[in-house]
């Protein structure tokens, strides 16, 4: 992104995968669509506003989270499967569901100069990766 310039893209995305040593074992399927919006502050840091949603097979658990260039990861949403463990590969996985995994609520993660999470601001607060990190780590999700 240049200097001074503003950008907002839309990430759609779908994943899916099986487990090959149980021939034939269903895929486990996701999709996301983020809306990410970038404003550059002019100190060499920037603002990345990201919303959306999750959605898939509604089994296993999920967790979906942004890095930073030095690996450092904050959360975005985390699922937990009403199916269960036992009940779940049977009712979940069969087909290629959209069953609503989450919402993204609107955050914006501050990038320090050098492209490293600062912060975490939502709702009026500001958050520490460590504090914002707690708040779903903080969940029943396994």
């Amino acid at each position: 992104m240049a200097q001074g310039n503003d950008g907002i893209s839309t990430l759609s995305f779908s994943l899916f995968g099986n487990n090959d040593l149980i021939p034939p074992s269903p895929d486990i399927d996701v999709n996301g669509i983020i809306q990410i919006g970038v404003v550059d502050l002019g100190d060499g840091g920037t603002e990345a506003t990201i919303s959306g949603s999750i959605s898939g097979d509604g089994f296993p658990n999920n967790e979906t989270f942004l890095s930073d260039q030095s690996g450092q990861s904050v959360f975005l949403n985390t699922f937990e499967t009403s199916f269960g463990p036992n009940f779940g590969p049977a009712a979940g996985l069969l087909g290629n569901t959209y069953r609503k995994m989450g919402t993204i609520q609107p955050i914006t993660i501050r990038f320090d100069q050098s492209g490293n999470i600062a912060n975490i601001r939502y709702n009026g607060k500001v958050y520490s990766v460590e504090a914002w990190n707690a708040l779903f780590t903080q969940n029943n999700e396994q």
